[in-house]
């Protein structure tokens, strides 16, 4: 096997570009100031162990509601709102498809040809002056950049964790749109229930408005309890029209976050309220790995350090490798001549020696853009927790009013039936009866009104849980240990 020769010269000078560099690498600053704190868990009073149930994938099958079902899967193909965020993630692979591209040779191939008559007083010597020259040349370059100091694996390693912060980002705009649509489509539900009720107030209302009138006009009964039937009936009218509105309103807020118009829905008939699955007590460690936008921000932690690599390897020279070979003649039909060939092949070194302070502020502006990213992953596990322990708190309160007014309702339906025995045995007469029934029906409202409270509690402690979303494990180690998940 043939071996290629360097020449001296060429070896000398690939000797000098490795020495002169790195000499005067050694002008690149050597410290970076100091990062600001990244949060520790026991500063937020969350528990190490992992934690106990919680929302699983798929987490809104659990009620168990074949309607929400087919509304959430219009959402998720249909809604604007994932659109950007998928939009950042094909922009986020494209950079990282570019950044890996510096990782092969690049290798181009130039070719041009010309009719050209030579001045015969110009600068060209005899015996070419005053002739026509039919030039060509066709060559074949190669380059290719040595990552000596780590700049292009860094831009690399930058580039992968902002694909995993934007893949993040489209999880945590699922879960968001998820728990939105679910809550607007309850939302829908407990007015059209509501709207039922004040239905069935109307008509109490109608009745006991026509008994009042009645005995006053019998001289049992004087105008007032009349008056306050006629006004209390009005009411009554009022409610039952504000529930309509509701109904309506709710159908245009379904329809914008599932993209489409209201007429597009299907049907959604109103059905019972269902049964909130059953959520963890306590906060845990594990809270920060189920939260996409939490993890999201741990990403673009770890790319900001990289990206602070990035300048810091600016300080250094470039070193690069290229080489060129072809043909080259002034007589076409010498082209493919052996004695028309050309070739070359040597370093290449680009060293910023005085730039005006151009590096030193890129080097500034990626630890500002560090800094940043800290405060805001900082922020985010705050708002997690936040966010967590306020939705489990109203979940909770709303659980211990719901079973009060249920114990309410449950004494309201107790004096109704009795009122009924009375009207049956003829010791009451039907206003007292009618008035117990309204009672009634005012407890279920208000029951309604805490069960629907409840189920959009429990919706928002779903989604301040994460949904089911587990970070991925990192393919590398990141540069700070406190960015583990």
């Amino acid at each position: 096997m043939i071996v290629p020769q360097v020449s001296p010269p060429t070896s000398r000078a690939i000797l000098c570009a490795f020495l002169l560099g790195g000499w005067l690498g050694g002008c690149a600053p050597d410290r970076v100031p100091p990062l600001p704190t990244i949060l520790v868990t026991e500063r937020l009073d969350l528990e190490q162990a992992a934690m106990n149930g919680g929302p699983a994938d798929g987490w809104w099958r659990d009620y168990g509601d074949a309607q929400l079902d087919e509304l959430v899967a219009l959402a998720l193909t249909q809604a604007p709102t994932l659109d950007l965020a998928r939009a950042r993630q094909g922009e986020a692979e494209a950079a990282l498809a570019l950044s890996q591209s510096g990782d092969w040779p690049a290798i181009d191939l130039d070719g041009a040809a010309d009719r050209e008559r030579e001045s015969k007083t110009g600068l060209v010597p005899p015996p070419l002056a005053g002739k026509v020259l039919n030039s060509a040349q066709a060559s074949l370059g190669l380059s290719y950049q040595l990552d000596l100091w780590g700049k292009r694996h860094s831009a690399i390693a930058a580039a992968q964790n902002q694909v995993a912060a934007t893949g993040a980002e489209v999880a945590a705009a699922q879960l968001f749109l998820i728990g939105a649509v679910a809550q607007a489509y309850y939302a829908l539900q407990t007015d059209l229930q509501r709207q039922a009720l004040t239905v069935d107030t109307a008509l109490l209302w109608t009745d006991l408005l026509t008994l009042s009138e009645a005995r006053l006009k019998s001289g049992r009964d004087a105008i007032g309890p009349s008056l306050e039937a006629k006004a209390s009936h009005a009411t009554a009218r009022l409610s039952q029209e504000q529930a309509a509105v509701l109904v309506a309103v709710d159908r245009h807020q379904l329809a914008a976050l599932a993209g489409t118009a209201a007429s597009r829905l299907p049907p959604l008939p109103g059905h019972k309220l269902p049964e909130e699955p059953v959520m963890p007590s306590v906060l845990s460690i594990d809270l920060l790995a189920r939260r996409p936008e939490v993890e999201a921000n741990r990403r673009g932690v770890v790319a900001a350090a990289d990206q602070v690599d990035v300048a810091r390897a600016g300080f250094y020279p470039d070193i690069g490798i290229t080489a060129l070979a072809g043909q080259s003649t002034l007589q076409l039909g010498q082209f493919l001549s052996p004695g028309s060939r050309i070739w070359n092949v040597g370093p290449a070194l680009h060293l910023p020696l005085f730039e005006g302070g151009r590096l030193h502020a890129t080097l500034g502006v990626a630890q500002a853009e560090l800094d940043q990213a800290i405060a805001a992953y900082n922020q985010s596990v705050i708002d997690a927790v936040q966010q967590a322990a306020t939705a489990f708190a109203q979940w909770a309160g709303a659980d211990r009013q719901v079973r009060q007014a249920e114990a309410a309702l449950e004494q309201a339906r107790r004096l109704a039936a009795l009122q009924r025995g009375r009207l049956d045995g003829g010791l009451a007469d039907r206003s007292a009866s009618l008035q117990a029934e309204l009672a009634v029906l005012s407890g279920e409202e208000v029951l309604l009104d805490l069960r629907g409270r409840r189920l959009a509690y429990n919706i928002a402690l779903q989604v301040a849980l994460g949904g089911g979303y587990r970070a991925p494990l990192p393919s590398a180690k990141p540069n700070n240990p406190a960015m583990s998940p």
